[in-house]
């Protein structure tokens, strides 16, 4: 179910992309399918009474997180339908972590060549679902019908993380001294996940696609012999210079273009303020929100340490658009101190259970993806991004 996830996630796209809905929402298809995989988790490990360290602490910091917001539905009065949807949030806030458990759980029936075999499945069916709706003439853009393309997929920010970070690992894991029939394929995968990249056109994405770039070469360097490496460096060259040839032009204009323009145009809004410029403004958004409670709520000081919920805060704060995409400060603004206390404990736990020295690449990897959720959000409050971060995490606890 893992390495399919992709395809719940263009099916749930293309289904809110088109309107399609049941009532007033539009159908949960990743959700649905994201449920069903942390029930049957969880659903085993209490069958097969499978309780480690960090199931015990999941039960006890998710459980104490659930509790805060059943303890928010009767300080804020909760509508029904408010409950449920904290309910949809809370789902897609634990997936990450629900992921985690299973790995650590079954640590040592499941090896890190099976993992990465899922991982790299999934790599492939999430560049399909950019690539193949990009070569068909269909699917949306973010920005204005520019860049971030999204393919079949509903969060660019979402889709950036999966794809960057599944990258990364990808040529984290290769074993480049091998001229097999295997890493020939893995290689062609790698490009598609370059072309992905570029047709989603984000910051983060060229970022990531630089990154993976230099990865490579550093260890190709530490790998190949001298007459193998130029064969390898001439050859990408000549490839490079036939991208150029015929398509460069029109990728910088429909990638690196607008994202020049859009820096130049946040740089002019906010005047010249670099610091606002890299994060969106995220820190002024958590001010202004803070200065909105403190004003409107009674008593602002002891609910801080339960939050505002992710929906009713939105009620409170008729600006707020759920997120301030810092995904820790979002859990203070959801659950409170209670819930980033929380939170906190279960990535403590986490990283005292993972053997640094014999994944040091990859735990620099999930330490990356940690940083990425505090500063760029998106990751533990996507249950997208929340799979991919847990299987990055499960390939440092698994033994098998």
């Amino acid at each position: 179910m893992l390495a399919i996830f992709p395809l719940a996630d263009a099916a749930s796209g293309m289904v809110l992309q088109g309107g399609i809905s049941y009532g007033q929402e539009s159908l949960p298809i990743g959700i649905i399918f994201r449920l069903i995989l942390s029930a049957l988790i969880i659903g085993s490990i209490i069958i097969y009474k499978n309780w480690q360290a960090i199931s015990i602490s999941f039960a006890i910091c998710f459980g104490g997180t659930l509790t805060v917001i059943l303890v928010q539905g009767i300080v804020y009065d909760y509508s029904f339908a408010q409950l449920i949807n904290e309910g949809r949030i809370f789902g897609k806030y634990i997936v990450w972590a629900v992921i985690i458990v299973f790995f650590y759980s079954y640590r040592q029936l499941i090896s890190k060549e099976t993992l990465t075999q899922v991982t790299n499945i999934s790599n492939l069916l999430l560049i399909l679902g950019l690539i193949i709706p990009k070569l068909l003439g269909v699917g949306t853009n973010t920005y204005d019908g520019t860049v971030g393309f999204k393919g079949w997929y509903y969060g660019p920010n979402d889709t950036t993380y999966c794809l960057a970070f599944l990258t990364i690992f990808l040529v984290l894991t290769v074993q480049i001294n091998r001229p097999n029939r295997r890493n020939v394929l893995l290689f062609c995968l790698y490009f598609g996940d370059l072309w992905a990249l570029l047709i989603i056109g984000t910051k983060m994405g060229l970022l990531a696609l630089v990154m993976s770039v230099v990865i490579l070469v550093i260890r190709a360097l530490q790998t190949w012999t001298l007459p193998i490496l130029l064969i390898v460096i001439l050859d990408i060259a000549a490839a490079i210079g036939i991208v150029i040839y015929f398509y460069g032009a029109s990728i910088y204009e429909t990638v690196f273009l607008p994202n020049i323009k859009r820096i130049q145009y946040f740089y002019q809004l906010y005047n010249g303020d670099v610091l606002r410029v890299l994060f969106s403004d995220r820190l002024g958004r958590t001010s202004n929100d803070l200065a909105i409670l403190a004003t409107k709520m009674k008593n602002f000081e002891l609910l801080n340490f339960i939050g505002y919920g992710y929906d009713f805060r939105k009620f409170i704060i008729v600006e707020a658009e759920g997120l301030i995409e810092m995904d820790f400060i979002d859990t203070f603004f959801s659950y409170g101190y209670l819930g980033l206390m929380f939170l906190i404990t279960f990535v403590v736990t986490v990283f005292r259970k993972i053997n640094i020295l014999q994944n040091k690449s990859i735990f620099a990897l999930f330490l990356m993806s940690i940083i990425y959720a505090n500063i760029a959000g998106h990751v533990l409050y996507s249950a997208m991004a929340g799979t991919t971060l847990g299987m990055l995490c499960g390939f440092l606890l698994v033994e098998g």
